[in-house]
């Protein structure tokens, strides 16, 4: 942007820009940083406007848009400090003997359910089985789509074994007391 020009809505417009800034930001002092950038970044732009009313625009523009960069920094800043302060205040509680025989129950349960899947899994046909394993159980399971294609096998098949294998289980799971517990 012409510097000269640039300079001439400075003086022109400088309590619009920093109505702007401020209206935004809420804080004068920070505005005044606002209108700064702004002209800082008019500065180093190409605005290929040629008329002073298109370079006005362009500023407001500007100084919005640096306004609102300036607000969303200042409010994850302030959001920061705030979970930092709550973080040094609030010391975890002890567990209470209560929360721990809970804890060591709840755990107790969960052993009890795994045992129960691990039996299940192995009383499982084959390709129930591995329909289950392989999109269920693994870290990163593959697709029916994927496993169609490679197996060859309708991925409706894939899917109904997969159902009666999963259907199995829960009813394992039921019986022992263990499906729908937390």
């Amino acid at each position: 942007m012409d510097s000269c020009l640039l300079e001439d809505l400075w003086a022109r417009h400088q309590r619009l820009f920093r109505h702007i800034a401020c209206a935004i930001v809420r804080d004068a002092d920070i505005a005044e940083e606002v209108v700064q950038e702004a002209f800082r970044r008019a500065l180093g732009s190409h605005f290929p406007g040629s008329s002073s009313e298109e370079a006005l625009l362009y500023l407001k523009r500007i100084v919005t848009n640096t306004s609102i960069d300036y607000y969303h920094h200042g409010r994850r800043q302030a959001l920061e400090d705030d979970l930092d302060q709550a973080n040094r205040v609030a010391d975890p509680p002890a567990s209470s003997p209560l929360n721990q025989l809970l804890e060591q129950e709840r755990q107790d349960l969960e052993k009890k359910r795994l045992n129960v899947i691990k039996r299940e899994m192995t009383k499982l046909p084959p390709e129930q089985r591995f329909i289950i394993e392989n999109l269920v159980l693994q870290e990163s399971p593959a697709t029916l789509t994927a496993l169609s294609q490679s197996t060859g096998v309708p991925i409706s098949t894939l899917r109904s074994r997969m159902i009666l294998g999963l259907d199995r289980i829960r009813e394992s799971l039921r019986k022992e007391g263990l499906w729908g517990v937390k």
